[in-house]
């Protein structure tokens, strides 16, 4: 019997369970969460192309559409609008769907639903475990290692104390064997990233990635009826972009109907903006600020908040084993947020993750019989899929933007013109010591935040997050960008202490990553919490 390790109980890991139990009723499944219970450390924008993917949803969880917990809306109206500052907008509506016409830009979302990734993933989960998988939660796995057919999966030491030193609750490494293992962590995940330096895998291009900030608001009833049952709202322009006059970041705001009195309001920012004092939550403010907006959210209450990274670098920042060009490597596959399947040019990745793991299962499935052709049988089913077929119509778009703006990147990336795909540089280095024009006369309430996250770490473990070389942040990173990360970190983490950034609340961190992935000098250091530690998303 041959054994299958699931790193990751997202949309992608549990899909990818849920179809191979199908496949293969002997097949010994399990998979591992860092989170206390499933869908705890799950957001996302909550869109869901249906299409592709209802199919499968309905087939692995029965009367999910008459669940409101997990489909909160289908989508009835689409609106796109560019506010040209904090009081005037533009309806783009006859735009893009005259764009649409000609095969350009983004699709219309009509007849696709507002869901809960956090409920849709506990529904899954609830699935897969009448089905007889094995499904490990609050067990951070460490690193996996490829030894001949097999692969070995250790988790991270806990109960430790600050210093190190092991208490009464603590739990040595454990290490499990596969003969597969699905890495479905999500955005930059640890094990991922590990994996693929490790073992040598390439980009074409570097990965480029958003930060995503989400509230759920909790409105006055006449507000959400003016707002308007099944509608969704996109926004391009203010407080992100404003042609000439300055900023540019690539992103939005969103703003969905979330059933029940609420609202689901969002801001995307690219991670490649140049500004040193920028800060994806002070954005949000303004947008919320704005007189459109504000009409609806006026006199609601946040109820939930959370974080997360988007992976953007689309087609070719999918990772693939230098020498045969797999997604993964033999008996190790990447999948979902993990692989980067997300169409930024639809601004959705949600069913490209859960039709990614169902492929995965069919790959396993096949290669039972010779374990080290999965990850070759897995791209092949990948390159025939959707997936693939979306990915390279998009392909240029975000390298395009990141390399010319939103000005003249957003024409350059989605006409026809057959230019190259230019050269871009991570995220990180895409700062300057510009400062950001706009700034809400109120700044965010942080604390509120990451209360609103439902944040938890055990006290006495050990700080997971750390300064690698303090001179740098004095001695550089203070003179040359004043310390982007006491802005840009959602969970306040970094504060000045005499006068140094240090490391001040490592138990406010949302597991985001994004100071890893935007610190100028690549100076912060992120290790694995214990089980449990982070974010308790309830409806995100």
């Amino acid at each position: 019997m041959k054994r299958t390790v699931i790193i990751g109980a997202g949309p992608a890991g549990l899909s990818c369970a849920l179809k191979l139990k199908r496949l293969d009723e002997k097949a010994e499944i399990f998979v591992i969460e860092k989170a206390t219970s499933i869908g705890r450390h799950n957001l996302s924008g909550g869109i869901l192309s249906l299409e592709k993917i209802e199919s499968f949803l309905d087939s692995y969880i029965p009367g999910w559409t008459n669940n409101p917990e997990i489909l909160k809306r289908k989508i009835l109206k689409d609106d796109m609008l560019l506010f040209l500052d904090k009081r005037r907008r533009l309806v783009l509506n006859s735009v893009f769907a005259t764009a649409r016409k000609f095969g350009l830009g983004t699709s219309s979302n009509l007849q696709n639903a507002v869901i809960s990734i956090s409920s849709i993933c506990r529904a899954m989960a609830h699935e897969a475990r009448k089905m007889g998988i094995g499904i490990i939660t609050s067990c951070p796995i460490a690193e996996i290692e490829m030894m001949n057919d097999k692969v070995t999966i250790r988790s991270i030491r806990q109960g430790l104390d600050h210093f190190g030193r092991e208490q009464d609750n603590y739990l040595p490494p454990e290490e499990i064997c596969a003969d597969f293992v699905v890495l479905a962590e999500g955005a930059a995940g640890a094990v991922t990233e590990k994996f693929i330096e490790k073992y040598e895998l390439r980009r074409s291009k570097p990965q480029l990635f958003s930060l995503g900030i989400k509230e759920i608001v909790k409105v006055p009833e006449e507000h959400y009826v003016s707002f308007g049952k099944g509608r969704v709202v996109h926004v391009l322009g203010y407080p992100l972009w404003r042609p000439v006059l300055g900023p540019d970041i690539f992103g939005g705001g969103i703003l969905y109907d979330y059933g029940e009195n609420r609202l689901s309001v969002g801001m995307i920012a690219a991670l490649d903006w140049k500004y040193c004092n920028f800060s994806a939550q002070d954005a949000l403010t303004l947008f919320k600020q704005h007189t459109y907006i504000e009409r609806f959210l006026k006199g609601g209450e946040v109820i939930e908040a959370g974080a997360r990274m988007i992976p953007e670098g689309g087609f070719y920042s999918i990772p693939k084993e230098r020498i045969s060009g797999t997604i993964g490597k033999d008996n190790v596959l990447i999948c979902g947020d993990g692989a980067g399947f997300v169409n930024m040019l639809d601004v959705k990745g949600l069913h490209n993750a859960i039709l990614s793991g169902a492929i995965a299962a069919e790959a396993i499935a096949t290669s039972s019989g010779e374990v080290k052709s999965a990850a070759m049988h897995y791209t092949c089913g990948v390159k025939k899929s959707s997936i693939w077929k979306e990915l390279y119509k998009a392909r240029r778009f975000r390298q395009t933007v990141a390399k010319y703006g939103m000005t003249f990147g957003m024409p350059l990336a989605i006409l026809p013109l057959g230019l190259p795909v230019p050269e871009i540089h991570p995220d990180r280095m895409s700062l300057t010591d510009d400062v950001f024009p706009l700034l809400p006369d109120k700044k965010y309430d942080r604390d509120h935040f990451t209360a609103m996250a439902n944040i938890t770490y055990r006290e006495q473990q050990p700080a997971h997050i750390s300064i690698r070389d303090n001179s740098i942040c004095d001695d550089l990173c203070r003179k040359v960008f004043k310390c982007p990360c006491l802005t840009f970190c959602p969970g306040g983490v970094y504060d000045r202490v005499d006068g140094k950034v240090t490391v001040l609340q490592p138990s406010n961190c949302l597991n985001c990553r994004t100071c890893a992935n935007k610190c100028p000098f690549d100076n912060i250091n992120l290790s694995l919490p214990e089980g449990g530690s982070g974010p308790n998303y309830k409806n995100m």
